[in-house]
């Protein structure tokens, strides 16, 4: 399929007027999430979630449910503002940096979050893995598909929290497990 250079500018410009249509808050939140979702695609595609885990809250911990009516508003609108722009972008922005970007976001305005790895069968060897954030009892991204996923980590960055065990290598419960 070839696409012509000024079908591509016709269709940024019109993606452009709908972000300057937005209020403010949707607007600032929008640049963040690409901001992120960019920052975080380099940093897995570089690094690996394993080297930078531990810097998105403690492992196998999760935050309190439960949250004010404007905390509930602020949440989703980051919501929405990741999984929209996520869908725009020139990278891929599959869940895991979904996830990590809308946590990012959540942490700067002191909302707690709980970020969940989780995994599922597709085939006789083949394991599919899946992310996905909550805040509060709100599920910020990656709601569609949790539900055919065996959550197997969960990453809690509040103050908040629950239960905080001592911290342990990812890789390495992920070695112990079986499906």
């Amino acid at each position: 399929m070839k696409v012509s250079f000024g079908s591509l500018i016709e269709t940024w410009r019109l993606r452009l007027h709908t972000l300057r249509r937005w209020d403010p808050l949707r607007r600032t939140l929008a640049w963040q999430a690409f901001w992120w979702l960019g920052w975080y695609r380099l940093l897995i595609l570089t690094v690996g979630f394993r080297r930078f885990a531990w810097l998105h809250g403690w492992f196998m911990a999760e935050t309190l449910r439960g949250s004010s009516h404007a905390q509930r508003h602020l949440a989703s609108e980051i919501g929405f503002a990741v999984r929209r722009i996520a869908d725009h972008t020139p990278w891929q922005s599959a869940c895991l940096p979904q996830a990590l970007a809308a946590q990012r976001m959540c942490r700067r305005r002191g909302l707690g979050s709980t970020l969940y790895l989780g995994v599922a069968r597709s085939g006789d060897t083949e394991i599919e893995a899946h992310a996905w954030l909550r805040c509060g009892d709100a599920i910020l991204t990656g709601e569609e598909e949790m539900a055919d996923f065996i959550q197997v980590a969960s990453y809690a960055l509040d103050v908040g929290v629950l239960y905080r065990p001592r911290r342990v290598r990812f890789g390495a419960q992920i070695g112990e497990m079986s499906l």
